[in-house]
């Protein structure tokens, strides 16, 4: 049977062209227990992903090119997904931390529940938090609190079993 300790139930799904948000959180998070993350390279292949993820954590990268349409996007958020929380992260490309810094407070209005800029951890502009660990830290929590699946009734008598490890 398959252990549901730590954060085995939870789903985080990375929006990015390059996979390099992904792997760094991946690597923040891997003693965190059993879980995937699944990485997409467009929003609508990320938006498609959440018919199936009740209270799933969504990281998406975003630039000049895509802001549009993760706005439209975020509209639609809270009456079809309302448990899923969307972070928002942008590359090392100075044009695009130009973007976010003007964008930064739009996206949080918007529900982004962190907004990212560094995967060394140093914020928008040197200002504050905003790298890949504050980023693992904010999923965690997410998922700690997200609901659990219902067990089924061999799961129930499974971990009861004085021998299981």
């Amino acid at each position: 049977m398959p252990s549901r300790a730590g954060l085995g139930w939870g789903r985080v799904i990375v929006c990015e062209p390059s996979g390099r948000w992904a792997v760094a959180l991946g690597r923040e998070l891997s003693a965190c227990g059993n879980f995937h993350i699944e990485q997409t390279r467009s929003l609508a292949e990320c938006w498609g992903r959440l018919d199936g993820a009740a209270a799933a954590f969504v990281v998406v990268e975003l630039t000049r090119g895509n802001v549009d349409r993760w706005l439209d996007l975020m509209a639609a958020l809270e009456w079809r997904h309302p448990l899923v929380r969307v972070a928002v992260v942008v590359r090392g490309d100075p044009l695009d931390k130009q973007c976010l810094s003007r964008y930064q407070w739009l996206a949080r209005e918007a529900g982004a529940v962190f907004v990212g800029t560094s995967l060394r951890g140093q914020g928008l502009g040197g200002e504050g938090p905003g790298g890949v660990r504050e980023l693992a830290d904010v999923v965690r929590r997410h998922l700690l609190r997200s609901p659990r699946p219902q067990k089924s009734v061999s799961e129930e008598i499974w971990d009861k079993l004085p021998w299981k490890s």
